[in-house]
């Protein structure tokens, strides 16, 4: 599942971005002044702007990233959601969620690098990304389907001439796992500089 910024959140606005974004939080993650609880993190963000509870989810940490045009690093996260259904999630939402403002609309993909990639690309989404949005899935599609098989997608794209526009994504080691949502935290810094992201090294940590 994709989400589309609203125009009134600080950053992003408008842009197309994993289903939940959640900024550190002083108080709320570095209790006492400790160091930041990065999946306390993510889960006040899947709580917040999905209304999802960590019973209803597994969550997994990629890696973090840089993204200097927004003068940020942040952390990717991927939230499998059990059991529940698309309907289930829907009405879920419906519901009514603490920020919902946030969002503007989300869009539903089936998880697989043939559908999702030529998603990813389609001419009315691809320069409307979020700069880490890309990556992010990328490595999601790695972690759960292996860099193998999301390569030869990428690969036979490249070779119909799809992807001549299109920014290049990084490429890690091969995972496994499952997934629905896409989470990324982030923390602001400096000025902006020139557009990019960066991914850094995978490291697990416990649930």
């Amino acid at each position: 599942m994709v989400a589309r910024r609203s125009d009134r959140v600080g950053v992003g606005e408008g842009e197309w971005n994993s289903s939940a974004n959640e900024g550190l939080h002083r108080e709320f993650d570095s209790p006492g002044g400790e160091a930041p609880q990065l999946f306390r993190a993510a889960e006040r963000g899947l709580a917040e702007e999905l209304q999802l509870r960590p019973d209803q989810y597994d969550l997994k940490l990629l890696p973090f990233a840089v993204v200097t045009e927004n003068s940020q690093w942040c952390c990717f996260f991927l939230a499998t959601l059990g059991r529940m259904t698309r309907r289930q999630f829907e009405q879920n939402v419906g519901r009514g969620v603490q920020d919902a403002f946030e969002h503007r609309g989300f869009d539903f993909v089936e998880f697989e690098p043939a559908s999702t990639i030529p998603y990813l690309l389609r001419p009315d989404r691809r320069d409307a990304w979020a700069p880490a949005a890309p990556v992010l899935f990328y490595l999601s599609l790695v972690h759960v389907h292996g860099r193998w098989a999301t390569d030869q997608v990428i690969e036979e794209l490249e070779r119909e001439g799809s992807r001549s526009s299109v920014r290049k994504v990084s490429r890690c080691p091969d995972r496994t796992g499952g997934s629905v949502c896409t989470t990324s935290l982030s923390t602001s810094s400096g000025g902006p500089p020139r557009p990019s992201c960066s991914p850094g090294t995978p490291r697990e940590l416990p649930g």
